[in-house]
């Protein structure tokens, strides 16, 4: 019998109209749940089907991640996790799972508020749930404006429950292509003797939000954990108190302006480096140190800043580097064109920013003031620091002052220390 090409098989024609149409439109998802189902009665017939459906599969499992990226909820519901795949202490025992009352409302006000769905585990762990609610089914609206319910076996995360500590604490991303659509819910569980939750973000003040009888609490903002920073402070009964500060870091600065966070570093050149001997040990330090700084999370719409560089004092004593640059930057050159020395702010909105080293061992604090704007940083462990500030600061009217550690201080005007990129690099 001569062998039939994948081509040749109309059940796979069906199966690919159908798929198409129901990505199309709303209209046809019951039709490919009709083919799918052909197919898994005709799977033996030829690996060619049985591959296609485990492919279907896949995708149904790939849309079962959609509480991290619900945007690829377009044609598939949300697949229950396979129980093999769940460890005791994750795996949700059946009929423990209820919707607490407890609602945040969407930032963007068009989509259903969010809620908490709690449950317990197989081994008595307290499990949560982000999600929304409609007509009375918990579950995820995505971008298509569908919703879908989520089955009661998947949760996000489990913890040991106490009355009067967290139990569950933590940021979950509901990603999608345009920034204005992404969402993070800020949640968590920490018992029933918890009097008083706070939330800020963007370096807001932290607020008073509510609270269920569990000591359950959910915020919803606009934006990626790392552009918000989420500052939860956390009251007991019997009065004690934590603060846990979310998705900080002291290379990441959120924007001025509300947008994605930043992310800085330093780096060095290897084709520029000065030799010293001791004893018979040879070492090879940079001469120069650049610090640059770009948006946190990559892609098209990134933007990169040009370097700042100056003499890195690395030995025989590692504790003078001094240098920073105050620029404006603004502009449309394409990531993708960019060279080391001219960055690529690839047209977001203007800001002004100081950036630069100062090492630890010299310096404690930088102040960097402006008619109407003081800001304090420490150096990082690399001696790197970034300063946003808004578009409207003038850099001539910038002034920096370097505390020094061992008392005293320091003060310059808008630059200090620089070299030419094309000369460190």
């Amino acid at each position: 019998m001569p062998e039939r090409r994948a081509d040749d098989i109309p059940i796979l024609d069906e199966l690919g109209d159908a798929l198409l149409a129901g990505y199309r439109r709303d209209t046809q998802p019951a039709r490919v749940a009709e083919v799918v189902a052909r197919l898994r009665v005709r799977r033996g017939r030829g690996g060619g089907l049985s591959l296609l459906f485990a492919t279907v599969l896949v995708l149904a499992a790939a849309a079962a991640a959609g509480a991290a990226t619900y945007y690829v909820l377009h044609a598939s519901p949300i697949a229950p996790f396979s129980a093999e795949d769940v460890p005791a202490e994750q795996r949700v025992a059946p009929g423990t799972s209820h919707v607490l009352e407890l609602r945040a409302r969407d930032p963007g006000g068009r989509a259903p508020a969010w809620a908490l769905r709690l449950a317990r585990s197989d081994t008595g762990l307290v499990c949560g749930t982000v999600g929304q609610v409609v007509d009375g089914s918990f579950g995820l609206v995505g971008l298509d404006r569908r919703f879908r319910a989520v089955p009661e076996i998947n949760a996000d995360a489990c913890g040991q429950s106490s009355r009067d500590a967290v139990a569950l604490l933590g940021t979950r991303i509901f990603d999608a292509p345009r920034y204005a659509d992404v969402r993070t819910v800020i949640d968590g569980v920490a018992g029933a003797d918890l009097s008083q939750v706070l939330v800020g973000v963007r370096g807001r003040t932290p607020r008073p939000v509510a609270h269920s009888g569990e000591g359950a609490f959910l915020v919803a903002a606009a934006g990626y954990p790392e552009d918000l920073q989420p500052v939860v402070v956390l009251r007991w009964r019997d009065g004690h108190t934590q603060r846990v500060a979310l998705a900080a870091s002291p290379f990441i600065v959120p924007d001025p302006l509300g947008g994605q966070a930043w992310h800085f570093g330093s780096f060095t050149s290897d084709r520029k480096v000065r030799t010293f001997h001791r004893g018979r040990r040879t070492v090879r330090v940079p001469v120069y140190t650049c610090v640059s700084f770009t948006s946190a999370r990559g892609g098209r719409d990134a933007a990169s800043s040009p370097p700042a560089c100056g003499r890195a004092r690395y030995y025989p004593r590692p504790d003078r580097t001094l240098f920073f640059t105050t620029r404006r930057l603004s502009g449309h050159r394409d990531p993708y064109t960019t060279t080391r020395t001219s960055g690529a702010w690839n047209k977001h909105a203007p800001r002004t920013a100081v950036w630069g080293d100062i090492s630890r061992d010299l310096a404690r604090e930088i102040v960097v003031t402006a008619p109407g704007v003081r800001r304090a940083v420490r150096p990082t462990v690399n001696g790197s620091f970034l300063v946003l500030m808004a578009l409207t600061v003038d850099p001539a009217h910038v002034r920096v002052e370097v505390r020094l550690r061992g008392g005293g201080v320091r003060r310059f005007g808008p630059s200090f220390g620089l070299v030419d990129p094309k000369e460190a690099m």
